[in-house]
């Protein structure tokens, strides 16, 4: 399980850097994964699309994670946290409260 945690990580941070890419070509972030072109990772706790969302100043992209729940990217809050989140890439809305539950 720990490969498959680790692939999720890498796949939310490889596709945070296309982001970027993509906001300093077009001057917005997409709308959608889609737009990012071919070979985007994916889920591999799902081998869906990880999920994308654009917030305020940033966007969220996340994987399920290992309890294959969308907890609609609440992280984590601790390698050894039993009850597993999602695993969250976040740029830009790095201080909100509901980021990580205890």
């Amino acid at each position: 399980m720990a490969e498959v945690s680790n692939n999720a990580n890498l796949g939310a941070a490889e596709i945070a850097l296309r982001l970027l890419i993509y906001e300093d070509e077009n001057g917005n972030f997409p709308s959608a994964l889609d737009e990012l072109g071919e070979d985007v990772p994916y889920d591999p706790f799902t081998g869906e699309s990880f999920i994308y969302r654009y917030e305020e100043g940033g966007f969220i992209v996340y994987s399920v994670g290992e309890n294959l729940v969308d907890d609609g990217g609440k992280a984590k809050s601790s390698k050894r946290d039993p009850k597993t989140k999602d695993t969250v890439f976040r740029y830009g809305t790095f201080f909100r409260d509901s980021a990580v539950e205890e």
